[in-house]
């Protein structure tokens, strides 16, 4: 079940490209969406905080530590380097450093937890990796190289891979909708201390026109909410190699997307990458369950 969660979770993740270009389309930056969509998914998880605020404030009080790092690894890093990269490389490149996180995901549970890594989840996680690349076509003529756009994204796909992570020991003290909650109210609280995010909201709240505010509620409920609640009770039962090979379903769905609603024809590189990434993310889940992350 908990595989599940993740696969629906990194699903809609797929979708959110399409809004985001929607909403860059309608004036807003990269950096906008991505300060609003936290922002606006903390305080939604607000009214959720009555229902954990006493197993919140314990949480606050016994691990603190780790749940700030959590957030502002995962939530405000992850969002800021990212689209950083987005701005210097372009989406196509980014997508595939962001992907690395299969990678970086050996190396944190070997260096933090002490974990072994076998030839098995090194070949799985080579595989997914090729298939994100191979799926979203990249090229180096299609893809203005940059020194710090290459730093950014290898920064993004280590940020992502800290969030699940550490987010699956900080689920040995507490609970999936705490972690939620936490880091949310953290990432937004971290969004609020760069002035950015002060002119985006000044941008919002002056904002009159209904689809600009539909798409930043389907992206903060459904896209944010929805997904990571999913997510969270996920990565409770699944370890985190596993976890990072079926995330690439999310490059996954956005070019089956495109081509399916934009009639975008796919290139028989495309689907070869398709199938690597079906076949690392089934073969993850069948190998995860012989071989249980030490906690």
């Amino acid at each position: 079940m908990g595989k599940g969660y993740i696969l629906v979770a990194a699903v809609i993740w797929g979708t959110l490209g399409m809004i985001g270009a929607s909403l860059n389309l309608s004036g807003y930056t990269g950096f906008e969406v991505a300060a609003l969509r936290i922002i606006l998914s903390a305080c939604a998880l607000c009214v959720a905080l009555p229902a954990v605020w006493t197993e919140f404030v314990s949480a606050v009080q016994k691990i603190p530590v780790r749940l700030i790092v959590q957030a502002l690894s995962g939530v405000v890093a992850y969002n800021v380097f990212y689209f950083l990269a987005i701005e210097r490389v372009g989406v196509t490149l980014s997508v595939c450093l962001l992907y690395s996180s299969p990678f970086w995901t050996l190396l944190f549970v070997r260096v933090l937890f002490g974990a072994k890594i076998s030839p098995v989840q090194l070949v799985l996680a080579g595989c997914a990796i090729g298939g994100v690349v191979a799926t979203v076509g990249l090229s180096v003529s299609d893809s203005p190289l940059s020194g710090a756009g290459v730093v950014y994204g290898l920064a993004a796909g280590a940020s992502y891979a800290l969030y699940y992570v550490i987010g699956k020991r900080v689920l040995d003290d507490i609970s999936p909708n705490v972690l939620l909650v936490s880091s949310f109210l953290v990432g937004a609280i971290g969004f609020l201390f760069i002035p950015e995010s002060w002119s985006a909201l000044a941008k919002l709240v002056n904002e009159t026109r209904t689809p600009v505010w539909t798409l930043f509620v389907v992206i903060s409920l459904i896209g944010t909410v929805l997904s990571y609640f999913l997510f969270t009770r996920g990565i409770q039962t699944t370890s985190p190699p596993a976890i990072s090979i079926l995330t690439t379903v999310e490059p996954l769905t956005a070019v089956v997307l495109a081509a399916v609603l934009l009639g975008e024809e796919l290139s028989a590189l495309q689907y070869l990458g398709l199938c690597l990434i079906i076949g690392a993310s089934a073969a993850s889940g069948f190998f995860g369950r012989r071989a249980p992350t030490p906690s």
